[in-house]
């Protein structure tokens, strides 16, 4: 039997009673929880003593190291080991990786030393709520997919039966999405703007494949010469976050930019002696060193284009509602931009509404003439039969 008990403590606050058991893996004792009453503490030790011996683990008596109640903690450290595996494989960007152990650190911090399998999904659900009264939908959102790819892990490791908080369901985040998007004007003057003498040389190319490609800062940053075909005019995108991969012709604009560029990098790595560039890049430092970032140049140019509130990743909605406006479907928009819901694509629908209105309304106009032409000719045709017969009878009269 497992080896649970209670003690007993007073202090300031009054008196509590603190729930202990011996980890059957590594025979410590570890503190499991602290209760005001008795009976709950009392009531906890029974289903923890028979989580141990014969509840979820039960299945698993044969090896004896999945024995052992995983706490939160324990199961994000194996999560983000996951993630890290990722990264490696090129499968999870640097800075998705960075943004999602953020998010875990703080899940960790709030329930780290808590047993996965007492971390009930109401409790979850009921922290998402927590959060959402204070943050923002996003945010909250983002600590609830950390939590649930925690149940994920945990299922995984065998630590519950299933993840438990699979069927939570995430808050609307409609208010808060941007649809902020150049009109052909601002595009025209954001790309002046970019080929000015003045601006970083790579940024004329960096605007032209958001604006012709929706290309994302991530696809950008991760874009390397051997995925740009300028002999053949090609060029492939690879989205890490979700696995898309996009392979376009380049239009004339871009392919232009993007050779000018490499003779540009060129001539930098000659001036400065760099014979051996760490990374065949697109985007890069002359030594082949990753971009971290362009937000500094990126900002100077919406300044110089005269642009309000408009934002880098803006220019993927740009592109998404061009191609509604020209006639693409929401399938369309899904395949050409990557994203593999078509859930993703459901904030143009409005757009795809105003299309088809249009060209209903174009339909119905057609009708209607049609309509007006046959109503002409059948209001001539009975005239002329009504005049005939008037006059055959003044004929005959």
């Amino acid at each position: 039997m497992a080896s649970v008990w209670i003690v007993t403590r007073d202090g300031a606050r009054g008196r509590k009673y603190h729930l202990y058991f011996t980890d059957p893996v590594s025979g410590k004792n570890v503190h499991h929880k602290g209760f005001e009453r008795w009976k709950d503490a009392q009531a906890e030790g029974h289903r923890l003593r028979a989580y141990i011996d014969t509840g979820s683990l039960g299945e698993l008596r044969q090896a004896k190291e999945r024995n052992r109640p995983l706490t939160v903690g324990d199961v994000a450290e194996a999560l983000a080991a996951d993630w890290e595996t990722r990264a490696v494989k090129g499968r999870l960007s640097p800075k998705t990786l960075q943004g999602y152990k953020d998010f875990l650190s703080l899940v960790v911090r709030d329930f780290g030393d808590r047993l996965i399998m007492e971390l009930s999904a109401e409790e979850v659900e009921a922290y998402h709520i927590a959060l959402l009264k204070k943050r923002t939908p996003v945010t909250a959102n983002r600590r609830l997919f950390v939590l649930k790819q925690v149940g994920k892990k945990a299922a995984a490791l065998k630590a519950v039966a299933g993840n438990p908080y699979a069927a939570i369901t995430y808050a609307s985040e409609a208010k808060q999405m941007r649809t902020r998007r150049l009109s052909p004007e601002e595009a025209a003057r954001l790309v002046r703007a970019a080929a000015d003498k003045g601006v970083r040389r790579y940024m004329l190319p960096i605007v032209l494949l958001t604006l012709d490609y929706g290309a994302s800062r991530q696809e950008l940053l991760d874009l390397s010469w051997d995925r740009v075909d300028l002999a053949e005019g090609v060029i492939t995108f690879i989205r890490t976050k979700n696995g898309v991969v996009r392979t376009r012709d380049l239009t004339e604009r871009c392919l232009a930019a993007l050779a000018d560029w490499k003779k540009q990098q060129r001539g930098q790595r000659e001036r400065r002696n760099v014979t051996r560039p760490s990374s065949n890049l697109v985007f890069c430092h002359s030594d082949g060193r990753r971009f971290s970032d362009f937000r500094s140049a990126w900002r100077g140019l919406t300044r110089a284009a005269a642009l309000v509130d408009y934002r880098f990743h803006d220019n993927r909605h740009t592109y998404c509602s061009s191609i509604v406006n020209v006639g693409g479907s929401l399938k369309d928009v899904m395949e050409m931009i990557g994203h593999r819901d078509i859930r993703s694509a459901n904030r143009y629908s409005h757009l795809e509404r105003e299309r088809v209105a249009d060209v209903q309304r174009r339909v119905g106009e057609l009708y209607a003439r049609v309509g007006e032409s046959d109503g002409d000719e059948g209001c001539g045709k009975r005239g002329r039969r009504k005049g005939a017969g008037a006059r055959g009878s003044r004929g005959r009269g």
